[in-house]
């Protein structure tokens, strides 16, 4: 007779969750935590098929919250793991410290655009696309330098 697995901690019932609440596979979500997808299972579960419990670190369970959208509330509240959400808290503290200032109006330029009345729509929606996507990249690039100060 085959052993029922042991019920998942609260953290992992609480992540996977909020996981699938936010319509993330978890092979995406374990992407986004920087971890595998076969450790956020074990994480989640709180187990291996191997005899031995497996807790995941504070950070990789900060990561992995943060991934699913939980707060550092729920994640110590509901999940029991203070631990990791004061390290969530920082994390979050960090990404805001990192976000630029939204600007006044980010879509004037692509009103100013669409305003031109000597190029044809086509044109016109042409310029605009390329205007987001370049907005886009800059946002990235901001985001990812944030991250490599954050890291360093």
């Amino acid at each position: 007779m085959s052993e029922k697995p042991p019920e998942p901690p609260p953290y992992g019932a609480l992540i996977e969750s909020a996981r699938k609440d936010a319509g993330l596979s978890m092979r995406e979500a374990a992407r986004r935590a920087g971890i595998s997808d076969a450790w956020w299972r074990y994480v989640v579960r709180g187990y291996q098929k191997v005899p031995g419990d497996l807790d995941g670190t504070p950070g990789t369970i900060a990561r992995m919250a943060r991934v699913a959208g939980v707060t550092p509330e729920r994640l110590e509240a509901e999940g029991q793991r203070p631990d990791a959400a004061g390290i969530l808290r920082e994390i979050l503290r960090r990404e805001e410290q990192a976000a630029p200032a939204p600007a006044e109006d980010d879509e004037a330029p692509l009103r100013r655009i669409m305003a031109m009345e000597d190029l044809s729509m086509d044109e016109r929606l042409a310029m605009v696309a390329l205007a987001r996507l370049m907005r886009a990249q800059r946002q990235a690039e901001t985001r990812d330098q944030g991250r490599d100060r954050n890291s360093a």
